[in-house]
């Protein structure tokens, strides 16, 4: 967390994914902790330009909040949105807070149609 605060993403980045392998181990890939740390380790790739794994991360990520959330939530919607962006080549800030987990409060993407992602999760 210090190097999100310090906008040092490339730092950050191996911190969350050191803690997300940890997590995998201790707590299995299914458990949806393990969700969130794909998500953050999923935003800090795309902000240091490595896009191809920020997708494949976040794809995961998405996979993972759909069995644990559901379709509805906005957790869910809230990734989908980040990969929407992604893919729009929308340019991601380091420690931009908008960038980070998503949450309940995050309600405004619930409509997006999400059936050319859903789509991308059955083929991965």
């Amino acid at each position: 967390a210090i190097y999100k605060q310090k906008h040092n993403s490339q730092k950050a980045l191996d911190s969350y994914s050191q803690a997300m392998k940890i997590r995998v181990d201790k707590l299995t890939e299914h458990h949806p902790i393990v969700a969130d740390s794909y998500w953050e380790v999923g935003v800090l790739y795309a902000e240091v330009g490595s896009i191809e794994k920020a997708k494949e991360t976040l794809q995961k990520c998405l996979e993972l909040y759909l069995k644990s959330h559901g379709r509805a939530n906005p957790i869910y919607q809230k990734v989908i949105k980040k990969l929407e962006d992604i893919e729009k080549g929308v340019p991601m800030s380091a420690g931009s807070a908008k960038s980070r987990k998503p949450t309940a409060e995050h309600t405004e993407f619930a409509s997006l149609d999400t059936s050319s992602i859903d789509m991308s999760i059955k083929i991965y």
